[in-house]
Formats: structure tokens, C-alpha cells, sequence
């Protein structure tokens, strides 16, 4: 299995016997090949929900229980992706679920209470962890979500992605 903490132009260099010392001179001619990690919508649907899973196993809650709710979106099919993945809705349902009459503040399932980061800079999640935790604090302001009790942040697009949870407890 490879070092995921090598990049893909390291392991390339490594394969191919090239020292750091001579990248300046080798690296330039080495094609990159595009790193493989899933194939089809399908995997990494797979993927995602496997993350989700792994949290609500750890966390000993599930999606019914989350009123804080943060996904990544840096593009937009992403959300869907997530809220899928995330059980906040079933598979095939996020193009409905996601309108504004049903996440926008003070409706059922806020989402992204910030505006995400295609409301306030794609910062590849950080402003989802920022809000989740003024949102668990009760500092949100304007924004802030009626009685937060649980909460999922994830932080990535689909194949790089991180998430964690926390409660009000």
C-alpha cells in the first residue's frame, strides 16, 4: 500500500529511482500517471457512507439525532453527495431535500449555516469547523441554530475527506 503522506510527484521520484537532489534535473521528464483511489459514483458513494457509519458507530448517535449539519461543498454536487452519505436524506433524494425551503436558517435541517464555503471562501472546510463550533457554543449570532444538541462537520471532497462529531453533553 502506498505512503499517503508521500505526494503523488514523491513516490513517482521514489519509483523511479530519482534522489531529491536530482529533482531539479529528472523530475521535469517523469509523466505522472493520475492516482486511482475509487472508479465510479458508485465507490465513492460506498466510501462516504462508510465514513458516516464509522462516526455514528463511534459517536452512539445517527442522522436522526443531528440538528447541526456542515458538508463540504466546494462544488456544488458535493452536498448532495454528503447529505446522501450522511443518511440526512436517502439516496436520490438530495436534489429535493437541498432547497432552501427545507436548509435555510430557521427551517428543518439547517445546512451549512455559514454559507459554506461557496458563501465565504473555499477554505476546504475550515469555515465548517469554525461554525460548528460557534454553533455548539451558542456564538453564532444572527445564524445560530435553536437548541444544538448533535452535531457532524465533514471537511472534504469525496476521496480526501474528514468529519467528526460532537454534542452539546
Amino acid at each position: 500500500m502506498p505512503d499517503v503522506r508521500q505526494t503523488a510527484r514523491e513516490r513517482l521520484a521514489r519509483e523511479r529511482g530519482v534522489t531529491t537532489k536530482d529533482w531539479g534535473n529528472r523530475i521535469p521528464q517523469l509523466t505522472f500517471e493520475v492516482i486511482r483511489a475509487v472508479d465510479t459514483l458508485e465507490e465513492l458513494e460506498v466510501m462516504g457512507r462508510r465514513m458516516a457509519n464509522n462516526l455514528y458507530d463511534m459517536s452512539g448517535f445517527g442522522p436522526k439525532d443531528v440538528n447541526v449539519k456542515h458538508v463540504y461543498d466546494g462544488f456544488s454536487p458535493m452536498v448532495w453527495e454528503w447529505v446522501e452519505a450522511f443518511g440526512f436524506c436517502d439516496y436520490g433524494e438530495a436534489p429535493t431535500w437541498c432547497q432552501p425551503e427545507n436548509i435555510g436558517l430557521g427551517k428543518a435541517n439547517v445546512l451549512n449555516a455559514s454559507g459554506g464555503n461557496l458563501g465565504n471562501g473555499r477554505i476546504h472546510g475550515f469555515s465548517h469547523v469554525l461554525e460548528t463550533a460557534m454553533q455548539m457554543m451558542g456564538t453564532a449570532g444572527e445564524r445560530q441554530i435553536a437548541n444544538p444538541k448533535a452535531a457532524v462537520c465533514e471537511t472534504g471532497p469525496f476521496n480526501s475527506a474528514s468529519c467528526f462529531s460532537c454534542t452539546n453533553d
